[in-house]
C-alpha cells in the first residue's frame, strides 16, 4: 500500500471536521479537529481522487478523480456514494459556488470546464478555457469564477451566471 498521499483538503461547513483526499488510495478521510483523529474513512471508488470541496449546507463532499475523469458525490456522514458524474478528460480542479447550487470542474486535457447542477448532479454546461486548466475558485460573492491555465500561462475570468468568459489575463513573463 505504501505511504498515504494527502492532497485535497476542505473544511466541512458547520462542523469540527476537515475532509482530506488521499490520492494513492482514492479515499476521503474525515479529520475531527476536536479529537484530533481521523474518524471516518471511505473510498471514492474511482482512480486518483485528487481534490475535494464540501457543499455549504448539505452533508456532501465532492472529489475530482483525475484518472477516472469523474466527480464522486459522497455523503460526508457515512461515505455512501450518491453519484459518480462522468466528465471530460483529466478532471482536476473543483469548486462549488457560495449558494451551493453549482459545482464547476476543470478538465485539464480537454481544456474545458464543466458546470454541474448540485440538486440532480447533471452537467448543465461545458465551457472552453485556456490550455490545461488546473484550478478554479469562485469570488466570495459567487459572481465570477477564476481559472488558472498552466498550458498558456493565463487566468480565465468567467461570469458565473452567464457561464461565459469575460476576460483572459496573460501572466507576466509569458
Amino acid at each position: 500500500q505504501g505511504v498515504l498521499r494527502p492532497h485535497g483538503i476542505a473544511v466541512v461547513p458547520n462542523t469540527r471536521e476537515v475532509a482530506i483526499v488521499n490520492d494513492i488510495n482514492s479515499e476521503v478521510l474525515i479529520f475531527n479537529t476536536e479529537s484530533k483523529k481521523i474518524e471516518k474513512q471511505f473510498s471514492t471508488k474511482q482512480k486518483t481522487s485528487h481534490l475535494v470541496v464540501c457543499h455549504p449546507t448539505k452533508k456532501i463532499v465532492f472529489t475530482s478523480n483525475m484518472e477516472s475523469n469523474t466527480v464522486s458525490v459522497l455523503n460526508s456522514n457515512n461515505g455512501a456514494i450518491i453519484k459518480i458524474i462522468h466528465c471530460h478528460n483529466n478532471t482536476e480542479g473543483i469548486d462549488i459556488n457560495p449558494k451551493g447550487n453549482e459545482l464547476w470542474v476543470t478538465n485539464a486535457k480537454s481544456n474545458t470546464i464543466q458546470v454541474i447542477e448540485t440538486t440532480n448532479f447533471k452537467i448543465i454546461k461545458t465551457i472552453s478555457s485556456g490550455k490545461r486548466p488546473l484550478r478554479l475558485r469562485f469570488s466570495n460573492d459567487g459572481k465570477y469564477c477564476f481559472v488558472t491555465n498552466t498550458g498558456d500561462g493565463t487566468i480565465s475570468m468567467f461570469d458565473s451566471d452567464k457561464k461565459t468568459s469575460i476576460a483572459t489575463i496573460k501572466l507576466p513573463g509569458n
